[in-house]
């Protein structure tokens, strides 16, 4: 789970507890994905930060004695959805690259 700034989530990440106005009207249920429209909408709402689920689970493409290989396609889905909420610090845009790298070389 994540507290994350609206200007940093993303489409696909699920809310983790019902986003409400300043009223306390719900605008957006616990458990509902997130889409270009509903962050544009909750934006316009002055709403400024949600707790959204930011983990991603990595499937299988197949498994191997030494681990698990992934296929590239899914691995930059995967970092992209991982790390895009912090790309804009230069430490974890290089943690991603070099693990991006490590992944890759290890499939």
């Amino acid at each position: 789970m994540a507290y994350l700034d609206i200007n940093d989530v993303k489409p696909d990440m699920k809310v983790v507890l019902d986003v409400c106005d300043a009223h306390g009207n719900v605008l957006l249920k616990q458990g509902a994905l997130l889409t270009e429209a509903w962050i544009d909408r909750l934006k316009r709402r002055c709403i400024t930060h949600i707790d959204v689920n930011s983990e991603v689970t990595i499937s299988t493409a197949e498994s191997e004695e030494n681990g698990v290989k992934v296929q590239a396609e899914e691995l930059q889905f995967v970092m992209k959805k991982i790390f895009t909420p912090v790309l804009a610090k230069p430490h974890m845009k290089a943690l991603a690259r070099s693990t991006y790298q490590y992944l890759k070389a290890k499939n």
